[in-house]
């Protein structure tokens, strides 16, 4: 490790095993994931999360079960806003569909390509077009039911789709249904999965007139839109806290006929058949893409002489950059350090900024160790090194190698990644690993431990 410190532009370097990024699919992919999947996952992330932070306002003990995953939400959530408004707001798809264009071009210069690729700008374009003409509808329709939001919903459907293949349970298949039942509802928060099903009633609702999911218009329908939502309300209240939340309930499912299901939820009825649309739909997609995708991959490749950026793919990427910040907006600049006196100027004595006392004190005597810089010590920086989820931990050195800091996160304007990197405001955030040394050593009094450690720049003084 090196205390010895960083400055504006010097080279930093982060080797780590990141997930993997899709930096090269097609136009119609990327539009897909700005304009249907991101934005609904988005809202889905903030029904969940708002719903928990209300049932914990009225109950303490339930409010400190739900941190996590109100904090596990409220960080995906915002992968998902960033990432669509990055994609948005950069051109993504315009710029991947300028590139497709000169690709063509370059296809159609060359007989021996158009022989080998000449249809296959085209497939993509038809395959898409076919997948995703109900593209909102569909986001929505696979994640309905869901068994982290709607448990009991989850359940009848499950059994409706077991009933609706005919098939029937095993004496075994019977007691593994009976057991994950009676988990389902131990674990289950009723109110959450009431909010969460309005949630979805809700988004069926606001579709667009040539997506319009005719099962909930049908079941749900009403002369205005306060009847409607007095419809759902009552539906959604009655697989919740209803007769359904029951183990013996839902078990005996599994022994009605198919008419007597559909009679008995013709909304779900409803859901299930465009379920298997939307399935049908995702799977011929899918046949094409096993076709084009590679070839696709081959032209671009080709096309830029043989050479072009690595996708991460879950495996040992080391990525290289340097010490720089952004100006994420006009009239606005993010610097690459953060320090000390930072911290103090957010504290307001309340989470997330509620500041320790002793950070306080030893600020304002300055007592730094080895580890201070100027008049305070430095937390985090930032650098142009191409991360991605899975990266969070990842060292990050200087360039005789020695580790610098500890990667934990990107920037809000760098969302959207897995797509498109962008040198202006794609940021990797790491902590200090002085300030990380500092805590140890000067805050929690763990002399012993840095002691033992091989640091470079640190001088022959006692602290």
């Amino acid at each position: 490790m090196s205390i010895a410190g960083l400055k504006e532009n010097d080279p930093v370097f982060v080797m780590g095993f990141p997930g993997g990024t899709t930096r090269y699919r097609e136009s119609q992919s990327i539009s897909y994931a700005r304009d249907a999947n991101f934005p609904f996952l988005e809202k889905w992330l903030i029904a969940m999360s708002d719903s928990l932070k209300k049932i914990g306002a009225t109950d303490e003990e339930k409010r400190i079960t739900f941190q996590d995953k109100i904090a596990n939400y409220d960080n995906s959530r915002k992968v998902y806003g960033g990432g669509w408004l990055r994609l948005k707001h950069a051109d993504v798809v315009e710029k991947r569909q300028a590139e497709e264009a000169r690709l063509r071009d370059w296809i159609k210069a060359d007989p021996a390509r158009v022989k080998k690729y000449g249809g296959l700008l085209d497939e993509i374009a038809a395959a898409s077009k076919a997948s995703n003409a109900t593209q909102e509808r569909d986001v929505m329709v696979r994640r309905f039911p869901n068994p982290l939001s709607t448990p009991v919903l989850t359940e009848i459907v499950k059994a409706m789709m077991t009933v609706r293949a005919g098939r029937t349970l095993t004496a075994e298949q019977k007691a593994g249904c009976e057991k994950g039942i009676k988990a389902t509802l131990a674990e289950r928060e009723p109110v959450f999965e009431a909010d969460l099903i309005k949630f979805f009633l809700r988004s069926f609702d606001s579709l667009p007139k040539n997506e319009r999911f005719e099962a909930a218009d049908k079941f749900f329908g009403a002369a205005t839109e306060k009847e409607r939502r007095a419809k759902e309300d009552a539906w959604a209240e009655s697989i919740a806290n209803g007769k359904y939340a029951n183990e013996a309930t839902l078990l005996g499912l599994y022994s009605k006929t198919w008419p007597e299901l559909e009679a008995e939820f013709p909304f779900l009825a409803g859901v299930v058949a465009e379920q298997r649309a939307a399935g049908a739909r995702a799977q011929e997609f899918a046949k094409h893409a096993e076709h084009f995708r590679p070839l696709y991959m081959e032209a671009l490749t080709a096309m830029e002489g043989g050479t072009v950026y690595p996708d991460a793919n879950f495996t040992q990427r080391f990525s290289y950059g340097t010490i720089k910040g952004y100006q994420p907006r006009e009239a606005e600049y993010r610097s690459p350090f953060t320090t000390i006196k930072g911290m103090i100027e957010k504290d307001t004595g309340m989470f997330p900024f509620d500041m320790p006392g002793k950070l306080k004190e030893l600020q304002a005597a300055h007592d730094f160790g080895p580890y201070g810089e100027g008049d305070s010590v430095v937390v985090n920086f930032l650098s142009t090194t191409d991360i991605i989820g899975g990266n969070s931990g990842s060292p990050i050195m200087n360039k005789y190698g020695e580790q610098v800091g500890i990667c934990f996160d990107g920037n809000f304007e760098g969302l959207g990644n897995d797509f498109y990197y962008d040198p202006n405001v794609n940021r990797t955030i790491s902590v200090d690993i002085r300030f990380v040394l500092f805590v140890v050593d000067k805050f929690a009094g763990a002399t012993y431990i840095t002691k033992e450690m091989k640091i470079n720049g640190r001088s022959g003084k006692s602290y």
